[in-house]
């Protein structure tokens, strides 16, 4: 069933659900976004060599290591601001900035994560983000990498998603 206006943005249970999921990150709250992921969840987050967070994982444990990995940044800002659902699907669209721990280096972000409900648990989610300006130097000590593959970065949106 496609999107329609009349239920583009609500307050149903599965925007109240990703609503506290964010809540949970806001705090810091780990084990309360696992416990609220289906066992087979995927986590897609673009791969990029560059970005220890990135990635496909599958899996509770998986997705948890990739909150560990996304501690080497230091999340200033993490703002949610527009949740558009419709049956099972939850589109977020936010933004977020920070810094690298490693490098110190800072960055300021758009987002869409893409949740996919089901029984009140997340069993897919797609967080598709638009990566740090110079993605490719943000977590670089060196400040290599491929210029190539910082113009591909920024000419698309990177999807990563969570699938069951």
């Amino acid at each position: 069933m496609p999107l329609q206006p009349e239920n583009l943005v609500g307050t149903n249970a599965n925007v109240e659900l990703v609503k506290n999921l964010y809540a949970c990150f806001g705090r810091g709250d780990i084990p309360a976004i696992l416990a609220a992921l289906d066992e087979n969840v995927e986590w897609i987050e673009s791969a990029n060599p560059a970005i220890p967070y990135s990635g496909t994982r599958r899996g509770k444990a998986a997705v948890g290591e990739f909150f560990k990995l996304l501690g080497q940044v230091n999340v200033t800002k993490f703002e949610p601001l527009e949740y558009v659902s419709d049956a099972d699907r939850v589109l977020v669209i936010g933004r977020w900035s920070g810094s690298a721990r490693t490098t110190g280096k800072s960055f300021s972000s758009d987002w869409i994560m893409d949740w996919k409900i089901r029984a009140e648990k997340s069993s897919t989610s797609v967080p598709t983000k638009t990566p740090p300006p110079s993605p490719l130097r943000f977590l670089s000590k060196s400040n290599t990498g491929s210029r190539r593959d910082a113009e591909k970065w920024q000419t698309g949106i990177p999807r990563s998603r969570v699938r069951s």
